[in-house]
């Protein structure tokens, strides 16, 4: 096998930063190439990082023979196109989150990929945090138990997010679909992706009613929602509850998952890299400890550095293409329930 990887970046917005760190630490990488349609954004990027090819058509990346792999890191509403252009050129991709607008977009671009060859891995970087690390080596140990509950939670201050994030049928969703699929997967990944039973979803708009614009900013149009909230049954009987906003008055903010298992406890605060373990001592009583973990890199740092040692070494990537179709489907099926008021059974 090559001992380098060759890799095109396509997109240069805020997320493309930590996929060029990323490359940029590692001694087998060439960081060869970036493009954006805004062709300034790419241009600053390729100063940044040292990127000698500068492109506004991403094609221009994918018919480079030189090009072994592409980071996309587009919004949402573009994956789709661009990972079956790249899956045709016959490039290695991995593709930020969330993957696609809905599970039947993942199903039909993991069709096309398979026997090319090539990896195609999706972003779901919080699978790489310590914490998580620790706690899956935890949780396959047995200390566990049986997990039979998880509370997530993504619920922040008042965030005026703008463009095409605020377009439901360009984003996918809001808060919930953006931001807490890192909770909502990481959660499934540590429960070993147990098969969903039923969703039972709620979401509400109240934007215009919050006074949280700083002063003299226009309102912006959304069709994502404030706040959004779901319950999932699962075929092994465990069950979830999940939270997620941007505009909370909440005292505060949380990006957390909480694990209820048979034998233990767990509370991983996913930006704090905290975690706090909950088990029994001798006489039934529940005892807290801290147990200490590598922070040695970054989240993004090791996500790159996996993508990478399985695209030179063919190395088995810990996330499974069939997972984004499962998680996909679960999301969609939330803002099906919260629309339809309705139970959704799988």
């Amino acid at each position: 096998m090559s001992s380098l990887l060759r890799v095109g970046i396509i997109g240069a917005g805020t997320i493309s930063a930590y996929h060029m760190n990323g490359y940029k630490a590692l001694p087998n990488v060439q960081l060869r190439s970036i493009c954006d349609l805004n062709a300034e954004a790419a241009q600053a990027r390729a100063e940044e990082f040292g990127i000698e090819h500068v492109y506004s058509d991403y094609h221009d990346i994918l018919n480079d023979p030189n090009i072994d792999a592409v980071s996309i890191v587009t919004p949402t509403f573009t994956h789709k196109q661009i990972v079956l252009d790249a899956i045709a050129a016959g490039k290695h991709i991995l593709c930020e989150k969330p993957p696609f607008l809905t599970a039947a977009e993942a199903e039909e671009c993991i069709r096309a990929a398979e026997g090319s060859g090539k990896l195609l891995m999706f972003g779901f970087v919080v699978r790489h945090a310590g914490h998580m690390k620790f706690l899956r080596e935890f949780v396959d140990s047995g200390k566990m138990g049986q997990i039979y509950y998880a509370d997530l939670n993504r619920t922040k201050r008042f965030i005026q997010r703008r463009g095409w994030f605020n377009n439901k049928a360009l984003a996918g969703g809001g808060e919930l679909f953006d931001g807490a699929i890192h909770e909502i997967d990481s959660a499934l990944y540590l429960m070993g992706y147990p098969k969903v039973k039923s969703v039972k979803g709620y979401t509400t708009d109240v934007h215009n009613a919050l006074p949280y614009l700083v002063k003299g900013e226009t309102p912006v149009e959304r069709t994502t929602e404030s706040a959004a909230c779901a319950m999932i049954t699962f075929e092994n009987g465990a069950c979830m509850r999940v939270q997620a906003g941007t505009a909370f008055l909440t005292a505060e903010e949380k990006c957390s998952i909480e694990l209820c298992g048979t034998r233990a406890g767990a509370v991983a605060h996913i930006f704090k890299n905290e975690l706090k373990l909950i088990s029994l001592d001798e006489n039934n009583c529940p005892v807290e400890c801290t147990p200490e973990l590598d922070l040695s890199d970054t989240p993004h740092n090791r996500q790159i550095a996996h993508f990478v040692d399985c695209c030179l070494n063919g190395t088995e990537c810990m996330v499974k293409p069939w997972q984004a179709v499962e998680v996909l489907k679960l999301l969609n099926a939330v803002y099906e329930s919260a629309e339809t008021g309705k139970e959704i059974l799988f």
